[in-house]
């Protein structure tokens, strides 16, 4: 079969010797390379009472097809486990928000969801985590995202966890926000493409040694996500006289842009007590086409 695809049916307690796709299955895999196939955490609940139960997989390749059963013997009634996740379609997507959805089963223990996501398939950012219980059964899950960039394919997957471990993460799926402008209303875009880091150093933002970009607990305060960039020695510890330290991306401004808004957000901290002699200090500056230079503004301990 190397080469080609193959069906994959599983069933928690089928005894017969057929081969028929019946609609009571568990799990189902269709036009996978995968060879062989492992079904994870699909019977937990059926095996929670004590018996005797025959699993079964079907494998189809094209016409032909396989089956194979298995005896499963339960003493006593499961405990918790992973909790397992389906990946389904974001919903309500328009030109900066989503909902991003899917199917979790607890199996057991009180379970947290969350997604991964971001406008590369590395997916950098994730989405708050929320709690959905701690059943036996699959359910559907969502979490809305906002601040996303018009017209731009997000990617996206499922992640959940228990006191049990984590589940295998969802497939990985994407979905394309509205396209911007449309019936001559303002929208709001967002132009820098990895505002909180996540995406690691010389990922996007072009930082010199000085400026170190991770999520170490030097900080424990990142606005959002768990990454942030900061002065540093060039391997990331702390420093004293640091200097010519620089941080910056490209962002490119739309030519219908009618106004443009920067914001940014610092924590400073220093050991310095005076209030007459600056000693650590931070100049954020525009950078325009050229290199022509405007001062924003200036922090400093004093702050």
């Amino acid at each position: 079969m190397a080469g080609t695809t193959i069906n994959y049916t599983f069933y928690c307690d089928r005894r017969d010797a057929g081969t028929d796709i019946t609609p009571d299955s568990n799990a189902k895999f269709d036009t996978t390379f995968d060879n062989p196939k492992t079904a994870y955490n699909v019977c937990d609940s059926r095996y929670a009472v004590p018996g005797t139960y025959t699993a079964k997989v079907i494998a189809e390749n094209g016409s032909t097809a396989a089956q194979d059963t298995a005896i499963i013997t339960v003493n006593q009634p499961l405990g918790p486990s992973a909790p397992s996740v389906t990946t389904t379609g974001a919903t309500s997507v328009t030109q900066a928000s989503a909902s991003l959805n899917m199917l979790v089963d607890p199996n057991g223990a009180t379970t947290n969801i969350y997604f991964e996501f971001g406008p590369t398939t590395s997916m950098a950012l994730t989405t708050n985590a929320a709690g959905v219980g701690s059943g036996n059964s699959s359910i559907p899950a969502s979490i809305s995202v906002t601040g996303l960039a018009c017209n731009t394919t997000y990617y996206y997957r499922a992640r959940a966890s228990n006191s049990a471990g984590a589940a295998v993460p969802g497939s990985r799926l994407s979905f394309t926000t509205s396209p911007c402008g449309g019936g001559g209303g303002s929208q709001t875009v967002q132009l820098v493409n990895d505002p909180s880091f996540e995406a690691g150093p010389n990922a996007w933002w072009v930082a010199t040694p000085a400026f170190y970009i991770d999520g170490r607990p030097i900080f424990p305060n990142p606005r959002t996500g768990n990454n942030y960039a900061f002065l540093s020695n060039p391997d990331g510890s702390r420093g004293n006289n640091l200097t010519g330290g620089m941080i910056s991306p490209s962002v490119t401004i739309p030519s219908t842009a009618t106004n443009v808004d920067l914001r940014f957000w610092y924590s400073i901290t220093s050991d310095e007590t005076t209030t007459s002699q600056v000693f650590d200090k931070l100049e954020v500056y525009l950078v325009r086409p050229g290199n022509q230079l405007t001062l924003i503004t200036t922090l400093s301990n004093f702050e």
